[in-house]
């Protein structure tokens, strides 16, 4: 039987986005439900093996639902995560600052919600489900150490860096009436390549 868990403070540059981060896996243990209770900070949670199962979502309009990494909003009722005997990942508490920072999307947009990574952050779901697995090898080192942590820093820190992009780019198309030259000069500076996705979902503008 494994259980083993893990507590780590992010850099200091992050800790306005990210309170902390909580790494856990278990393995060989008895078939569980757990109750993700509220917090003030919205749930980033990225998986190690099997993919974290919730049968029961704050909101009761969504279905169970299993996710690869899950970006959780804020809520007032207790979502319901279950596991056959194993679990592991990390889970990130993200403060509503860093819901806009890091997530593209203000806090109350994704309240109550339970989202797959992928529907929010396009391509950077991937790359933050690969960090924490970085240098390892499944079969010879699973230990939840400060590496796993520090390759989840380095991720972090290239989001608020195409956040840095995306408020430039909105800057941009506000400050001209053509709004074409102006987004495509932005967008080439950036180099952001997921910006026009994340631009349109977090503030309704289809560029066309």
């Amino acid at each position: 039987m494994v259980s083993e868990s893990a507590r780590y403070r992010p850099p200091a540059a992050l800790r306005p986005l990210v309170a902390w981060y909580s790494g856990y896996r278990e393995a060989g243990v008895p078939p569980a439900r757990h109750r993700g209770l509220p917090s003030p900070y919205l749930t980033l949670i990225i998986t190690l093996d099997d993919p974290l199962v919730v049968a029961a979502h704050p909101d009761p309009s969504q279905p169970a639902s299993r996710h690869g990494v899950l970006v959780g909003g804020l809520h007032t009722v207790p979502a319901l995560v279950t596991h056959e005997g194993r679990q592991s990942g990390i889970q990130l508490q993200v403060t509503p600052l860093g819901a806009r920072a890091l997530l593209g999307l203000p806090a109350g947009e994704m309240a109550g919600l339970d989202l797959e990574a992928d529907d929010v952050l396009g391509s950077f779901a991937a790359e933050l489900r690969e960090a924490p697995r970085i240098g390892r090898r499944a079969d010879i080192d699973q230990r939840l150490d400060a590496s796993r942590f520090q390759e989840i820093d380095e991720a972090l820190d290239r989001m608020v860096g195409m956040a840095d992009c995306l408020d430039r780019f909105h800057a941009a198309s506000l400050r001209t009436s053509s709004m074409k030259s102006s987004v495509a000069a932005e967008l080439s500076a950036c180099r952001c390549t997921r910006l026009s996705g994340t631009f349109r979902a977090g503030r309704s503008l289809s560029l066309r």
